[in-house]
């Protein structure tokens, strides 16, 4: 899993040129599993502000904060 912290903009998530996950609000995380492979992989994030700071006419903070890839155990049950 792939997670971060961008404040209130929008995140595009793409691995080794694919797009994976437009994520709109928190939580900011994207399975990235079917998309990495064996050895280098190249993860591309893109902060998108929204029109909120236009229209609010507020300043909130923009940009990448914080970034991390998460391992995320999956169990399947076969009942």
């Amino acid at each position: 899993m792939l997670q971060c912290d961008i404040g209130k903009d929008v995140l595009l998530v793409r691995v080794n040129g694919q797009d994976v996950k437009t994520c709109l609000w928190k939580p900011y995380t994207a399975d990235i599993s079917a998309f990495v492979r064996e050895g280098e992989n190249e993860i591309t994030l893109g902060v998108v502000n929204t029109l909120m700071n236009l229209l609010e006419s507020s300043h909130t903070p923009s940009g990448l904060f914080a970034a991390s890839v998460v391992p995320y155990d999956r169990y399947e049950l076969n009942v």
